[in-house]
């Protein structure tokens, strides 16, 4: 299963991810730890990921 947190791994830490104009500027590190500190909130939040059963993609609940 590819999660978005494996696609930035695929990404050197400190470089640029996400730049705002005239603001803030996110690597893929920092972006990284965000998607996985969200995604632990769900888990503890009770959402669960279930495989949908046409495609077998995963899918949160």
């Amino acid at each position: 299963m590819t999660t978005l947190a494996n696609i930035l791994d695929n990404h050197p830490k400190d470089e640029l991810c996400v730049v705002i104009p005239n603001g803030t500027k996110t690597t893929y590190g920092q972006f990284h730890d965000e998607v996985e500190r969200v995604a632990e909130i769900l888990s503890a939040s009770g959402v669960k990921k279930r495989k949908n059963s046409f495609d077998s993609s995963t899918k949160w609940n």
